[in-house]
C-alpha cells in the first residue's frame, strides 16, 4: 500500500510538479465569493503600477496519487492548505519577495498528518523571482544551506510558489511571455534540481473577488530529479511533465489576485533498490483574503 513516507514524498512534489503527458482537462470555473465575471477582450492596453503592499492567501491542493502496478491499484489523496502573506518589490531583472508562512496542514486520505519534525510558524522568508523561479534567500532571517532539505519549512514552502508571478507592467490581449529557471526545491529530505519553462498569454479582462483582473493563461513544462535520504533509505526521484493554469492578477498593480490549476505528473520513486511509478493528478487553488 502507499505507506505515509511515500504520501508525504510524493506530496511534496505538487509545489513543483505540475506535470500531464497529455492535455489535462479544463478547470472548472470558481465558484461563491471567486466567481469571476464573463471574460472581456479589450483592445486597450493596461500600464501596471507595482505596489509593495502586503497581501493576505489562502492556498489549497488536493493531489491524488495512483501506483502504477501489474499486480495491484492502490490510490491515496493528500490535501494541503496554506495561508500566508506576500509583499514584493520590482528591480532591474528580478522581483524581491518578502512573506510568512502563517500556518499549513496535510492531510493523507481524511487523515492529518502531522510534520516530522514539526513545523514552527509563522514562518518568514525572503527571496528572488528570477525568470519565473523563485530563489530564497533567508528562513527566520538565517540563510538557508543549499540542498539542505533537513529544515521542513523548505518543505512546507512549496505551494506558496504557484503564486509568485512578476508580470510584463505594459500587458494588453494576446501579449505572451515565456519564464524559464532551474532551482534546487526539497521533496522530504531529497533535493531536487526543478527546470521548469512556464508560457503565459493575456487573454481579456474580468472581475474576480471584487476586483478588477487581467486575465492570463498559463501553460507549464517541467523536470526535476535528485536523490537523498528519507529514514534509513537512499532515494532516487524523477518526474515530469506539463499542465495549465488560470492567473488572475490586478488590473492596476498586477499583483496576484488568485489563480487555480489542474495538473497531472509522471513521478518515479526508488528507495533501497525498489522502484515505484506514480501518477499525481493536482487541483490548486489560491485566493487573496485581503
Amino acid at each position: 500500500m502507499l505507506n505515509r513516507r511515500t504520501c508525504a514524498l510524493v506530496l511534496l512534489l505538487t509545489g513543483c510538479a505540475r506535470s500531464t503527458q497529455s492535455s489535462p482537462e479544463p478547470v472548472s470555473p470558481p465558484t461563491g465569493d471567486t466567481q469571476v465575471s464573463p471574460r472581456v477582450i479589450s483592445a486597450r492596453a493596461w500600464t501596471l503600477v507595482p505596489t509593495t503592499e502586503t497581501k493576505r492567501y489562502r492556498a489549497t491542493g488536493t493531489a491524488v496519487l495512483e501506483l502504477q502496478s501489474d499486480t495491484a491499484a492502490m490510490r491515496a489523496t493528500v490535501t494541503t492548505s496554506a495561508g500566508f502573506t506576500l509583499s514584493a518589490s520590482r528591480e532591474t531583472g528580478l522581483t524581491r519577495i518578502r512573506g510568512t508562512l502563517d500556518s499549513f496542514s496535510t492531510q493523507t486520505n481524511g487523515r492529518i498528518v502531522a510534520a516530522d519534525p514539526p513545523l514552527a510558524v509563522p514562518l518568514a522568508f525572503t527571496g528572488r523571482l528570477v525568470a519565473g523561479g523563485f530563489h530564497l534567500d533567508s528562513l527566520n532571517g538565517q540563510a538557508p544551506g543549499t540542498g539542505d532539505c533537513r529544515n521542513p519549512g523548505l518543505n512546507n514552502l512549496s505551494p506558496l510558489r504557484q503564486s509568485l508571478v512578476a508580470v510584463p507592467l505594459t500587458l494588453a490581449p494576446g501579449t505572451a511571455w515565456v519564464d524559464s529557471s532551474t532551482v534546487t526545491v526539497c521533496s522530504g529530505s531529497v533535493p531536487l534540481q526543478l527546470s521548469a519553462v512556464k508560457s503565459y498569454r493575456v487573454s481579456g479582462e474580468g472581475n474576480r473577488n471584487g476586483a478588477p483582473v487581467i486575465i492570463i493563461d498559463r501553460t507549464d513544462r517541467f523536470t526535476a530529479s535528485g536523490e537523498g535520504t528519507q529514514g534509513q533509505h537512499r532515494v532516487t526521484v524523477t518526474t515530469r511533465g506539463s499542465g495549465s493554469a488560470k492567473v488572475y492578477v490586478d488590473r492596476t498593480t498586477g499583483f496576484l489576485n488568485s489563480s487555480e490549476g489542474e495538473q497531472q505528473a509522471q513521478v518515479t520513486i526508488t528507495a533501497s533498490g525498489r522502484t515505484q511509478a506514480f501518477i499525481q493528478t493536482v487541483k490548486e487553488q489560491t485566493v487573496v483574503v485581503d
